[in-house]
């Protein structure tokens, strides 16, 4: 999934902020620590500042349970008692004013990556509070369905484990970034993760059977 904000922009823009203030938007570096009010409001505070002239919210098509939002863009919004997903919030939603806005690509029927047959909507939630509180849109009046972190997880393997491609954004160091503890990523594994086996074959089958083997806690 590309970054659609470069840290050029954020460097640019955030000269006079801390190096705390600046990983805790540009992702991996940040201490998951941050991740509280304060930090909340330090990300606001932020946006607001590069927001409209140099960054604007990516665009949302209509989703419904069986076509939602996933992979990294689900990663990383989070209901207010979770700590699991990934720490690149900024650049998976917005993207440069200067350029038409960025469409973000779901997952589900229809789509280049669906998981319906294996898992159905297992994991799939309404997030438009979240996504209002995160200044995404302006309004909860239309549901917004996004895979939980789990579910968002296994629609990035289905797209990139197997037919010879190399599963680099799903690795185990990885899951064990996104997930917290030994229960989440046994649930991942076994509620997700293998039920997925259905709807592969073949080589594919093999690949998959292979990387599945190296996924686990630790």
């Amino acid at each position: 999934m590309p970054q659609v904000i470069t840290d050029k922009i954020l460097i640019d823009k955030c000269q006079n902020k801390s190096m705390s203030e600046f990983n805790y938007l540009r992702g991996p570096s940040a201490s998951r620590n941050l991740v509280d009010k304060k930090g909340t409001k330090r990300c606001s505070s932020i946006i607001e500042e590069l927001f409209p002239e140099w960054v604007q919210p990516v665009l949302i098509p209509p989703t419904t349970p069986r076509q939602y939002l996933s992979f990294l863009q689900a990663l990383n919004l989070r209901l207010p008692d979770e700590l699991t997903g990934d720490w690149h919030f900024m650049m998976c939603f917005y993207c440069p004013a200067d350029r038409p806005p960025v469409k973000i690509q779901l997952a589900g029927e229809g789509a280049a990556v669906d998981t319906i047959p294996s898992l159905g909507s297992r994991g799939i939630r309404n997030m438009a509070d979240e996504l209002v509180n995160q200044q995404i849109l302006d309004n909860n009046s239309t549901p917004v369905w996004v895979a939980n972190h789990a579910r968002a997880i296994a629609d990035l393997a289905m797209g990139v484990v197997g037919c010879s491609r190399q599963p680099y954004i799903v690795t185990v160091n990885e899951i064990n970034q996104w997930l917290d503890t030994r229960e989440q990523v046994d649930e991942l594994v076994h509620v997700y993760l293998e039920p997925l086996r259905q709807q592969k074959e073949g080589a594919d089958l093999a690949l998959y059977d292979e990387w599945l083997q190296t996924i686990h806690y630790h």
